[in-house]
């Protein structure tokens, strides 16, 4: 949300965010902060087809980008299957944490109990890995370039082990956030 106070028919009220008030914007960047395209929120999102609103933002943002074999990195609000086929089928891998509740996640990965450290995963036969990471809590992700495979991070108290696609989402997420932090 960039902060607005004045009128306009499509200022936004999110009661989560530090600035309540604003426009809201769904935006697309590079690894480096850059914008690569921008979508102001101006009413309600129709959904086309049989895809989902948040689908369908990011299949509009990253249109320009269709058979580029680059990766997104998204938060669980855009994070699904069909994303994330529709997006291989374009020849882009995406990477993105996965809320447990989503419609169409594998029963096995949602269910299994998991010690702190531990990695279970299942990957279909287009190379769609979902997994789950136990650290503090259980972490969900999909990734389309990603096995269960760990690397160990050194932590205050020692090593641990980390599936790479955390660290990924990890590292892209952070070009985001600096967006954010620099219009607040």
């Amino acid at each position: 949300v960039v902060p607005y106070q004045g009128r306009l028919f499509f200022k936004q009220y999110i009661p989560q965010k530090i600035q309540n008030y604003g426009v809201k914007l769904f935006k697309l960047c590079s690894d480096n902060g850059y914008s690569w395209n921008i979508r102001i929120y101006a009413e309600k999102e129709k959904v086309t087809g049989s895809a989902s609103v948040p689908t369908n933002i990011v299949i509009n943002l990253s249109k320009d980008l269709l058979n580029s074999g680059r990766i997104i990195i998204a938060d669980n609000f855009y994070t699904s299957l069909d994303l994330t086929n529709i997006l291989l089928e374009n020849q882009i891998h995406y990477i993105g944490t996965l809320r447990s509740n989503r419609r169409g996640n594998p029963k096995e990965i949602v269910n299994k109990k998991l010690k702190k450290g531990e990695v279970f995963g299942l990957e279909n036969e287009r190379g769609v890995c979902v997994m789950k990471w136990r650290d503090k809590r259980d972490v969900h992700i999909l990734s389309a370039k990603h096995t269960t495979e760990t690397v160990d991070v050194q932590r205050r108290n020692g090593a641990v082990k980390k599936p790479q696609a955390i660290i990924e989402y990890n590292e892209g997420e952070s070009s985001i956030n600096r967006f954010v932090r620099s219009n607040v």
